[in-house]
């Protein structure tokens, strides 16, 4: 406590007001780069850009990944710009808001008897597995939205892949080889590294394959990169989807 009290007052106050100076000019410089990115893209796309330009690996994909989730939290459906191109659904035919609405009624359950539980013994782990559990409803809440929000998109040029918040792929129609039917199971593909399931749940298994001509690299949260050839999704119009694509990708690459 001495070495505290022996810091003159002036150069604490000149430390703090170089701190709040930084932040700052942190917050002006994140503006100024997300309002030059183009008004026409999504918001997803110009945070995520935004902060992959200001900051270093995992801390970009850390802070993107929560404004964006609280984005779509708090964001009316319906007010939730599209972007131009066909539209397919993945949801309908899903038994996710099923397995979604089972998730969300165990961990209210499963949170409030914990806590009531650890509250007479640990007061303080009580509190923060109920802010946990909060948390996992507030995520599952928004990837639904996100879900309802951002169907998946064919366009001229490209094709725009979501799963909520948790994955989107931009995928140039040019760089598809062709969109099919399922051939084989989920099993069948297990083991396949070069094979990436887009599925809202992966019990229910995926209805189109996307094979690529050259691959894509998918990196993990530390980093790790791994070449991607296969994309399998499941949407609501397999056939209907299918087609435009396959047509799209004629009409590039003739």
């Amino acid at each position: 406590m001495g070495i505290f009290h022996s810091i003159p007052i002036e150069l604490v106050i000149i430390i703090e007001l170089l701190l709040i100076s930084f932040l700052i000019y942190q917050i002006r410089s994140i503006v100024k780069l997300y309002r030059a990115q183009d008004k026409a893209l999504p918001f997803e796309e110009k945070i995520t850009t935004t902060f992959m330009k200001r900051f270093k690996q995992p801390f970009a994909s850390i802070i993107t990944k929560e404004l964006i989730m609280y984005y779509y939290l708090f964001k009316k459906v319906d007010r939730i710009p599209l972007r131009n191109g066909s539209h397919y659904s993945y949801h309908k035919n899903s038994s996710y808001k099923i397995f979604l609405a089972a998730i969300l009624l165990t961990a209210v359950i499963e949170g409030i008897g914990v806590f009531f539980l650890l509250h007479h013994l640990v007061p303080i782990i009580s509190w923060i597995h109920t802010i946990l559990v909060v948390y996992c409803l507030l995520y599952f809440i928004s990837d639904y939205k996100a879900v309802l929000a951002k169907p998946i998109t064919v366009t001229s040029q490209k094709l725009y892949l979501h799963l909520g918040i948790r994955s989107n792929e931009v995928i140039l129609i040019e760089n598809i080889q062709y969109a099919a039917k399922a051939t084989k199971s989920m099993e069948e593909h297990k083991k396949d590294k070069s094979v990436f399931n887009m599925l809202l749940i992966d019990m229910e298994g995926h209805n189109v394959e996307i094979m690529l001509k050259e691959p894509i690299i998918k990196k993990t949260f530390f980093g790790k990169e791994r070449p991607i050839y296969s994309i399998h999704i499941k949407v609501d119009s397999p056939s209907e989807f299918i087609q435009e694509v396959n047509s799209r990708q004629l009409q590039v690459c003739s």
